[in-house]
């Protein structure tokens, strides 16, 4: 395998997690306090530019990290060929999850929220508002959207256990990368409790992911062009 393709899709991994921060704790930060569905949705107004990209650059990371995982998977079967076998199978599902999660804000919120504007329709559009805004309490997508990040962290943990074991210099970034999979973990416990402490780990998780990840391209960015192992 080449593992400086799985350097740079990895990396490439880290810097749209990291985009995709920065425009999220800039909208938390921006954002006027709402209490109510109907708040939320007057709140959410025209969407602009910057609503699109975030949610289309959100897929992106999904797509990036299927095709970094399957270099994962590449550079592990050696050592363990069950267990990552059995760690990829769960990637196709965090995948068709995630891409569901955040194209439906690109491709559905927005006309719902036409419809919302519209008298005949506007009790209907509510309620589907109300299960698929992404970032709105306790939705039906944010909920999938937590699930999905825990089925990564199954081949996070996975993966991680392996390369630690493999090489010496993936040790800080696999040990990072198992702990944001245990965090993702927990925090689908959160949604399942009701306990927003827990359901705050995907974030927390999510900024281990984009460490790890770093740590991680960066090693396997050092390598050989045509390395044998």
């Amino acid at each position: 395998m080449n593992k400086r393709i799985t350097g740079i899709l990895t990396l490439a991994v880290a810097i749209t997690t990291f985009i995709w921060g920065v425009i999220t704790v800039g909208n938390v930060v921006t954002t006027p306090t709402v209490t109510t569905l109907e708040e939320k949705i007057e709140a959410m107004g025209h969407l602009d530019f910057l609503f699109y990209f975030n949610y289309i650059n959100a897929a992106l990371i999904t797509l990036l990290s299927v095709a970094m995982l399957t270099g994962f998977f590449m550079y592990c079967r050696k050592e363990a060929e069950l267990w990552s076998t059995i760690a990829f199978a769960f990637v196709p599902i965090y995948g068709m999850g995630n891409i569901v999660a955040y194209l439906s804000q690109v491709f559905v919120v927005p006309h719902l929220l036409d419809l919302y504007h519209q008298p005949e329709t506007e009790i209907i559009a509510k309620v589907l508002l109300g299960l698929l805004i992404h970032d709105w309490y306790e939705t039906a997508i944010g909920a999938l959207n937590v699930l999905s990040y825990a089925i990564l962290g199954i081949p996070s943990i996975i993966y991680a256990v392996i390369m630690f074991h493999r090489a010496r210099g993936l040790r800080v970034g696999s040990m990072l990368l198992a702990l944001s999979g245990v965090l993702s973990i927990v925090a689908v416990l959160g949604v399942a409790l009701q306990n927003p402490m827990l359901e705050m780990m995907s974030l927390v998780g999510g900024l281990m992911y984009m460490i790890s990840l770093s740590i991680i391209g960066v090693f396997f960015l050092r390598q050989p062009v045509m390395a044998g192992k």
